[in-house]
């Protein structure tokens, strides 16, 4: 299968089509590139100007319960350590309760 005159002028006439392709295609990784490389500063940019919450941490959030427990126990007792209302609280305990398991549902 040999090349004929008729397709050497048909494949002339089209050099120029594939190189604007290959050309596109070569700008296109470049314009992607850029193009990500503009979001994130855009998005850098907004969050260096907007007030962000901070998340937090275990410690903090310890030391929180600590207080308001603190706080708590306080409210139930005199400068003495006394309770304010009568004497101390007994706590309510069954021997026999978390020893069966119902499993039927």
């Amino acid at each position: 299968m040999s090349v004929q005159p008729i397709d050497l002028q048909v494949l002339i006439s089209r050099m120029p089509d594939v190189g604007k392709d290959q050309a596109v295609q070569k700008d296109a990784i470049q314009l992607a590139q850029i193009a990500q490389g503009n979001q994130l500063v855009q998005k850098t940019e907004q969050q260096s100007h907007s007030v962000n919450e901070s998340k937090e941490t275990d410690q903090v959030q310890r030391a929180k319960d600590r207080t308001r427990e603190g706080k708590e126990s306080r409210s139930g007792r005199d400068r003495r350590g006394k309770s304010r209302k009568g004497g101390p609280k007994e706590a309510f305990s069954d021997p026999q309760i978390g020893k069966n398991v119902d499993i039927s549902g």
